[in-house]
């Protein structure tokens, strides 16, 4: 029963895979294509951009880049982040999701800024 099983689960992929499969050296399109896509580094990823990234977070305020340090570095939580820059352990639970909220939308603010920044920096561009 293991075999026959093993032999139709052969035969199903050779179905489903259509034709016979071509090796990359015989598709250089193919070849070509790979060797790109793994040598090409992503923009996030480069080197430069992290350090011109650093250097951005450096110019903003000390309230955004705490928000910056505990949500990216440290990836706390968004309750977590309002509880520490509320300084106050026992902060009502409305209030608390409150300024979760307003945090989250700092954020998106604090993203879009250093995001137009990066943009706007010629070396930086593909």
């Amino acid at each position: 029963t293991l075999a026959r099983n093993a032999l139709f689960r052969v035969r199903r992929k050779a179905r489903r895979r259509g034709g016979p499969a071509v090796a990359l050296s015989d598709a250089p399109e193919l070849e070509r294509a790979a060797a790109e896509v793994r040598s090409a580094t992503l923009t996030y990823l480069r080197t430069q951009v992290k350090d011109e990234l650093a250097l951005l977070r450096e110019q903003l305020s000390p309230d955004d880049q705490a928000i910056l340090i505990l949500r990216v570095d440290r990836k706390l939580a968004w309750l977590d982040v309002a509880r520490a820059l509320a300084g106050e352990d026992d902060l009502p639970d409305d209030e608390l999701v409150r300024s979760s909220a307003r945090l989250r939308k700092r954020f998106g603010r604090i993203k879009a800024e250093l995001k137009q920044k990066l943009e706007t920096r010629p070396a930086l561009r593909r």
